[in-house]
């Protein structure tokens, strides 16, 4: 759907790091921020679909990263994490299947995971008409994610396109 050469080098990981992915769905970017952050590093894949995170442990598993960990849950509600353990969260593709209200909740709680020099990286298809993704009036432009950003005490300090999609850099205030 996207560079994800283009995602991953925005999002500039680095060994040691701990990277959340919320919404994770099959884990395609978990795995790939685990092979980044390497062993000293730590990777959180969560997602509502136990099924789906039991693919990513396994995926996990059978590439021998033992440093990234799964957890089936719902990620508009509060996370049994300690607050500020994660330098970046990824929310790739999510937010626009979330109503308002569920959107603020669920980057309330990722400004409440991310460490004070943490960042929150949001991926969103482009609110224009294409043959693919969510009706138009259900995603979030450039704009429109700045201001939900804003409004859960974050600031923008980096947005791209990657095609179809757009990133969302955001660093808490």
């Amino acid at each position: 759907m996207h560079d994800s050469e283009k995602l991953f080098g925005a999002l500039g990981l680095e060994n040691g790091q701990a990277f959340l992915d919320l919404g994770c769905g099959p884990g395609d970017y978990a795995l790939r921020a685990a092979r980044l952050v390497g062993a000293q590093g730590r990777v959180l894949a969560v997602d509502r679909s136990a099924e789906l995170v039991r693919h990513v442990s396994t995926r996990a598993a059978a590439e021998g990263l033992t440093h990234l960990e799964t957890l089936a849950a719902d990620i508009t509600g509060e996370l049994p994490l300690r607050t500020g353990s994660f330098d970046l969260c990824l929310l790739c593709t999510v937010l626009h299947s979330l109503g308002h209200e569920k959107r603020g909740r669920v980057l309330r709680e990722a400004h409440r995971l991310l460490a004070p020099a943490g960042r929150l990286a949001v991926v969103e298809i482009k609110k224009e008409p294409m043959d693919f993704g969510p009706p138009l009036e259900q995603r979030l432009s450039e704009d429109e994610l700045e201001r939900l950003a804003a409004d859960t005490g974050f600031r923008r300090i980096l947005s791209t396109g990657l095609g179809p999609t757009h990133l969302g850099i955001f660093a808490a205030q």
